[in-house]
């Protein structure tokens, strides 16, 4: 999703929006192929409708380099003609351009997400501390943090009652999953 917000603020500019839009219409297309692949029982999108998003993904990469000024943006901000939006885009089209691979694979490989939301989500709650509280006083209170958080987490994903882990927790033992191995 950080693609299609970054691809939201080029659509803010005229002489960006063509492109953002074109490419964020093929990365919910193929979102929507990919749910339905998931949906039919499919390891991966068809072939043929992945290889023509991968078309029109290329023929957007295209279009953002030809609207953009000729060749990379100077190594200055706000020099050389290059507005700041100008710049955003060049380094997101580039990005599409570099990334290709990684950014599609979902195509390929219908476990794969098109976000990785899931992987983020525990981390957030750093970044809040971090902006309200300040940085961790230590390494080690990090990542205390970051174990609770991690604790937590796997409870809620077993769905389990993160009181009573907690409670269990500081009372008798802690709650571990279930063994994924079969014995």
């Amino acid at each position: 999703m950080h693609l299609i917000r970054h691809l939201a603020n080029a659509m803010d500019h005229p002489d960006t929006n063509l492109w953002s839009r074109l490419m964020t219409g093929v990365l919910l297309d193929a979102v929507a192929a990919h749910h339905r692949a998931a949906d039919t029982g499919r390891t991966k999108v068809p072939a043929s409708t992945a290889a023509r998003l991968r078309r029109r993904y290329r023929k957007a990469v295209e279009l953002a380099f030809r609207l953009l000024p000729d060749g990379p943006p100077p190594r200055r901000r706000n020099t050389g003609g290059w507005l700041p939006h100008q710049r955003d885009s060049w380094n997101l089209a580039v990005r599409f351009r570099d990334d290709e691979a990684d950014i599609l694979r979902f195509l390929t490989d219908v476990r794969v997400p098109f976000t990785n939301n899931d992987a983020e989500r525990p981390l957030r709650p750093a970044k809040l501390h971090d902006k309200i509280s300040g940085t961790f006083r230590s390494p080690t209170h990090a990542q205390a943090f970051a174990t609770i958080r991690s604790y937590i987490q796997t409870a809620a994903k077993h769905n389990r009652n993160l009181l009573g882990v907690l409670t269990q927790l500081f009372t008798t033992s802690a709650w571990l999953p279930p063994d994924p191995t079969p014995a």
